[in-house]
């Protein structure tokens, strides 16, 4: 078994573990985004222009998170975000499992240079 294919669990619950954090923080944004803008119609008469204004915002922010999710998730899996490459994670697993730290990058890079010949 490939140490690079052992290492792509850990790489999917860290982009879980990722995706969850910023769900939640995405979350927060618009339930207080929403109570201030109720706010601001209880104290102030918006015109419908304003609402409808501030409606579209809203889903344009949607769809831009979307795609940028996307865009995200497909960086991921080209690895060209320096968090979610093997020999990130291969240091994180050896760090936390192993007396010697880099004991499963050296065995990642190992890997990649026989790969490579």
């Amino acid at each position: 078994m490939k140490i690079t294919t052992a290492l792509k669990r850990f790489q999917i619950q860290k982009v879980r573990n990722d995706l969850t954090t910023a769900g939640w923080a995405l979350t927060i944004v618009v339930m207080v985004s929403i109570v201030a803008l109720l706010s601001a119609e209880a104290l102030f008469w918006l015109s419908p222009l304003i609402r409808y204004g501030a409606w579209w915002v809203g889903l344009i922010t949607l769809i831009l998170v979307l795609i940028g999710g996307v865009v995200i998730l497909a960086l991921v899996k080209k690895g060209r975000i320096i968090r979610y490459r093997p020999e990130s994670c291969a240091a994180e697993v050896g760090k936390a499992a192993f007396p010697r730290k880099d004991d499963v990058l050296n065995a990642v890079q190992l890997e990649q240079a026989i790969e490579s010949d």
